[in-house]
C-alpha cells in the first residue's frame, strides 16, 4: 500500500514538472518572439539611418562637384585674362612704336576673392589698352 501513494505523488510531481516545463518553454518562446521583434525594429531603424547617411553623402559629393566645376571655370577665365594682360603689356611697345607704359607684373593673390579683384583690375587695363589701340 505504501507504493500506491508514492506512485500518485510521483505522478503529481511529474505533472507539475511537465506543466512547469511547458510554461517555461512558452515563456522562452514569447521572449524569443519579443527579441525578434525588437531586432527587426532596430534593423529597420539602422537601415533608415544608413539611407539618410547615404543621401547626405551624395548631397555633399554633388555640392563639391558643383563647387569644383565653378572653381575650374573661374580659374580658366582668370588664366585667360592673365594671358591677354601679359600680351597687352609685352606688345604695347611694338604696336604703338613707343616705350611701354604698361609693365607686366605677375602678381600672386592668396585668396579667391583677391584673385578675382586682381583679374578685374587687369581687365580694366586691357580695356584701356584696347581703347588706346582703337583710337
Amino acid at each position: 500500500m505504501s507504493s500506491k501513494p508514492t506512485r500518485k505523488k510521483i505522478e503529481a510531481e511529474t505533472e507539475e514538472i511537465s506543466r512547469n516545463l511547458k510554461e517555461g518553454a512558452k515563456a522562452q518562446q514569447t521572449l524569443s518572439l519579443e527579441l525578434n521583434n525588437q531586432m527587426a525594429k532596430a534593423t529597420k531603424k539602422f537601415e533608415k539611418i544608413l539611407e539618410e547617411k547615404s543621401n547626405e553623402v551624395a548631397k555633399i559629393e554633388h555640392q563639391e562637384t558643383v563647387e569644383a566645376s565653378k572653381k575650374m571655370k573661374l580659374s580658366t577665365c582668370i588664366s585667360s585674362v592673365e594671358n591677354i594682360y601679359k600680351r597687352c603689356c609685352t606688345n604695347e611697345a611694338m604696336v604703338l612704336n613707343k616705350p611701354p607704359i604698361l609693365s607686366y607684373k605677375s602678381e600672386e593673390a592668396s585668396t579667391l576673392d583677391d584673385k578675382v579683384n586682381l583679374t578685374v583690375q587687369k581687365l580694366k587695363v586691357i580695356h584701356r589698352y584696347l581703347e588706346d589701340f582703337s583710337s
